[in-house]
């Protein structure tokens, strides 16, 4: 409760101190809260399926939490009848009980297609290639952003790349960023590409060529005027290019800046109900496309596939935010598949910084999920959009949290048992960043053991491709297992101090009705564990990835099961 902000008007407006995407649909990727202690709860739920814009905030009010909801879109000047239900309800248990609520209902509606039904995510996808990004421009974002010479041009990342995938065992995805002319996400003013047209396409076609695949996060529809770490200015370019034709209109009609990036790369939003804001876009992802890429996350900064809104009266939207912001995205995502089309490009597929909107799950193929092992990044990290919609799209933690001096092998764990790819950020040297932040760090000091970042990431990868591939890639996240004797490791960085099981762990169901349990073990000793669930069927068996590959029948009087060092297990 602490951690909650005091109940006040201004928290229920859309304006530039709430933020552009605080919305559903939009950071609020569905539609329910809970509140619970010791036991029982209060379920608050709406039953929308028009993407009617909200928002939805626990608060603090008087001595108690208050679950609130403001109803924000589409008002008509006078009474408004909601055309969806509130729901309110008690509930016995904890957020699995809570999220079991919501996902009755929501599993039924039209954007909840699964996997196994989807016609639009390739192959190469479903195989859950590691992803790797290269940052082509400075270490940090808060910092000075030179061109990093050991990965330009662009071809000197293939050698550095072919010792991941051959220690990993695996095709690779190699996520371009921050190549922009400007500096690093500079949009639109970002063309051409550091290192040159040129030298982009030449790294596409090699690395297509190795059955691997290329991507680039990008800036989504943002308009960046500086950049406060290399000198940019965008002015101009803003002037001339007649850019606040394209710019959201805050509530008095003046300009919305985005509120978050001023001390960094200043921005304003853009309203995607703009013509010269879809033709920006759908002409950079056609560039995108033409040099070869094909995993495009042109999304990156409209988090969770948010629509900004807009109060402009001359866009061609009502001058209210509304309805039109998902009909704005469904918009520009077709015209982004057009692009697609005209290029012959059959497998290309679109992903969102963090979890997608439920609205907004038939429009995308992947979400960038970045999760938080215990005692690293995120405190309040919990599992809520894996538990409710795995199954409909891929998801890849690419960027998660890990302490230090273990974060590759402790994201890789936690990514495996959370149903996401596994992947990590290549330094100059080919080695992976083993540091414990949520994007990047300095390379130096380098810390713990790159072989041992590897080894994790080879054996999570080959249980998600292979035995668990029905429940990991395809399956519905349960109520974890009862797993006991798992050993806690403890250790102190300046600043942190971690406590974080050896054992990850989670269950799951295949499309079939098939029950599984996933574990994986990030230490460098084998764990033995007890594991009991009654949903598991006699005869269940141990699949154990290690440095071997091994099958046994699990013995249903014990309940014991071996982890192997660095690696994982599936129980099925």
């Amino acid at each position: 409760m602490e951690g909650l902000p005091q109940d006040a008007p201004g928290l229920w407006r859309l304006s530039v101190a709430s933020g552009s995407s605080p919305h559903y649909p939009g950071r609020s990727f569905a539609q329910f809260m809970a509140a619970y202690s010791q036991g029982a709860g209060v379920y608050l739920a709406c039953d929308d399926t028009e993407a009617n814009v909200k928002l939805f905030r626990p608060v603090r009010s008087g001595q108690g939490v208050r679950l609130g909801m403001a109803h924000i879109g589409d008002w008509p000047a006078g009474v408004r009848t909601l055309e969806y239900q509130v729901l309110l309800s008690s509930f016995e248990g904890d957020w699995y009980d809570a999220a079991e609520l919501y996902r009755g209902w929501a599993l039924q509606q039209e954007w909840a297609t699964p996997l196994t039904a989807r016609t639009d995510v390739p192959e190469w996808l479903l195989d859950s290639p590691p992803h790797i990004t290269i940052r082509l421009q400075g270490y940090v974002d808060d910092g000075v952003a030179p061109p990093i010479e050991a990965f330009l041009p662009y071809e000197k990342c293939i050698p550095l790349l072919e010792a991941v995938a051959h220690r990993v065992e695996a095709p690779l995805v190699a996520v371009l960023m921050s190549w922009e002319r400007g500096g690093p996400w500079v949009y639109p003013d970002c063309f051409p590409p550091i290192g040159g047209d040129e030298s982009m396409a030449r790294f596409a076609a090699m690395a297509r060529e190795r059955g691997w695949h290329v991507g680039s996060f990008c800036n989504g529809t943002r308009w960046v005027t500086r950049h406060l770490f290399n000198g940019y200015e965008g002015d101009a370019y803003f002037v001339e290019n007649e850019g606040e034709r394209s710019v959201s209109l805050q509530a008095d009609g003046s300009l919305w800046p985005e509120s978050w990036d001023q001390g960094w790369r200043p921005s304003y939003v853009q309203c995607m109900d703009n013509d010269m804001t879809r033709r920006i876009a759908t002409e950079f992802v056609e560039r995108l496309v033409g040099w070869g890429m094909e995993s495009i996350q042109f999304f990156d900064q409209n988090c969770n596939a948010a629509t900004f809104p807009c109060f402009a009266r001359d866009h061609g939207h009502p001058r209210i935010p509304g309805k039109w912001m998902a009909r704005a995205m469904r918009r520009m995502m077709r015209e982004f598949r057009q692009v697609d089309a005209r290029a012959g490009e059959a497998g290309v597929i679109h992903s969102t910084e963090m979890p997608c909107n439920e609205t907004c799950l038939p429009l995308f193929q992947q979400s960038d999920v970045r999760v938080s092992p215990p005692t690293s990044g995120l405190a309040d990290f919990v599992p809520v959009y894996q538990y409710l919609y795995h199954e409909c799209a891929i998801l890849h933690g690419m960027m998660s949290f890990g302490p230090e001096p273990v974060s590759m092998a402790v994201r890789s764990a936690w990514n495996l048992v959370l149903g996401e790819i596994t992947g990590g950020v290549l330094t100059g040297d080919g080695t992976l960043l083993n540091r414990d932040t949520i994007n990047w760090a300095e390379w130096e000091p380098k810390v713990g053991s790159d072989e041992d970042s590897l080894e994790m990431m080879r054996t999570v990868t080959a249980l998600r491709r292979g035995p668990a591939r029905p429940f990991l890639v395809y399956g519905r996240m349960q109520r974890p297992a009862d797993v006991q004797g798992i050993e806690v490791r403890r250790w102190e960085r300046p600043g942190r101090k971690h406590e974080v099981p050896a054992v990850a762990h989670s269950a799951w169901t295949d499309p079939e009705g098939r029950h599984g349990v996933v574990l994986a073990n990030w230490t460098n000793e084998p764990q033995t564990v007890r594991l009991s669930d009654p949903r598991l069927p006699l005869g269940a068996t141990i699949t154990a990835v290690g440095r071997e590959t091994s099958r046994t029948p699990l013995a249903r009087d014990t309940g014991q099961v071996t982890v192997p060092a660095l690696g994982c297990v599936l129980v099925a």
